[in-house]
């Protein structure tokens, strides 16, 4: 299967500095243009914990080809 995912440095300072600013809360606009080769989902008035994961297993589970 293949990853539409982009693939991440090889070690973890690299990777934290990509996506890593403080504390700041990341924007959604850099998230999307930084995963622009990726299917997105955004969730308005979503949280970090994907509180209502459940509503959106069917669509993981067909996006992870497992239906």
């Amino acid at each position: 299967m293949r990853s539409l995912a982009p693939s991440a440095p090889p070690s973890a300072a690299p990777c934290l500095a990509i996506i890593a600013k403080g504390d700041e809360v990341l924007d959604w606009r850099e998230m999307r243009a930084h995963c622009a080769a990726c299917r997105v989902e955004l969730l308005e008035s979503g949280d970090h914990a994907l509180s209502d994961f459940d509503a959106h297993l069917s669509d993981i589970v067909a996006f992870l080809g497992l239906e």
